[in-house]
């Protein structure tokens, strides 16, 4: 899977685009104790506006950060930072994204106190250990 947004290019490993692929993306992802709903990759590429920054969905997680540090003057997260983050996910509203530069750590940013937490794991294990909720 390939995205270009913010004059980056993004590429997603084909295990976890073929892994998306075989879901059902409106069913809960359960991995680790967490469950989090993942986007389509027709999702990922949508552009949505986040107080007046337009991005890709799968950028989205720049738009939350560029607020954060308009309104409060500090961040979790650098901008510089965010070029390595790719949004792969939402948990109640909240961005669940892997650092490229983390080897695909899995985290989620949490708008309401504007900090970050560890998922656990990695693309390559989400792929492997998540049990999608079709209940």
């Amino acid at each position: 899977m390939l995205f270009f947004g913010r004059g980056v290019i993004v590429i997603l490993p084909s295990y976890y685009t073929e892994w998306l692929n075989s879901i059902d993306t409106a069913e809960a992802v359960c991995y680790r104790g967490s469950e989090f709903y993942l986007l389509s990759e027709s999702e990922l590429a949508d552009e949505i506006t986040i107080d007046k920054n337009t991005v890709n969905t799968f950028n989205q997680l720049y738009a939350f950060i560029k607020t954060q540090l308009e309104v409060s003057g500090s961040s979790p997260l650098t901008i510089d930072q965010c070029s390595t983050c790719i949004t792969i996910g939402t948990d109640n509203g909240n961005p669940v994204f892997i650092d490229l530069m983390r080897d695909s750590d899995l985290f989620c940013y949490y708008l309401d106190g504007g900090y970050i937490e560890a998922k656990g794991g990695n693309l390559l294990s989400l792929t492997m250990e998540a049990i999608i909720d079709e209940t």
